[in-house]
């Protein structure tokens, strides 16, 4: 079985089902490729597309404050995002 990311391995079968579980680290299209193999070695291969939707990044503008007229604000916020291969840009308003 190959997940179309670069990742290949093999399936248990159960009866005449094979239970598929991946978890994709970016967000696209991928092809799924599964070929199965009888006990005299013929190959009966399939494929279908999986859409893995981009995730929406988490963020942490960091803690409430009270400033007084003409002082400094400073804070420090933080963000995850599961899309590896992303790049982020912030606006602060």
């Amino acid at each position: 079985m190959d997940y179309g990311d670069g990742t290949a391995e093999g399936a248990p079968v159960n009866g005449t089902s094979v239970w598929l579980s991946h978890a994709y680290v970016q967000d696209g299209t991928y092809t799924v490729t599964v070929a199965v193999t009888d006990d005299a070695g013929a190959v009966g291969p399939n494929s279908g597309s999986v859409v893995v939707n981009n995730v929406t990044p988490t963020v942490d503008a960091g803690p409430d404050a009270t400033v007084f007229e003409s002082g400094t604000f400073e804070s420090a916020g933080s963000f995850t995002d599961p899309g590896t291969a992303d790049s982020w840009s912030a606006t602060v308003n």
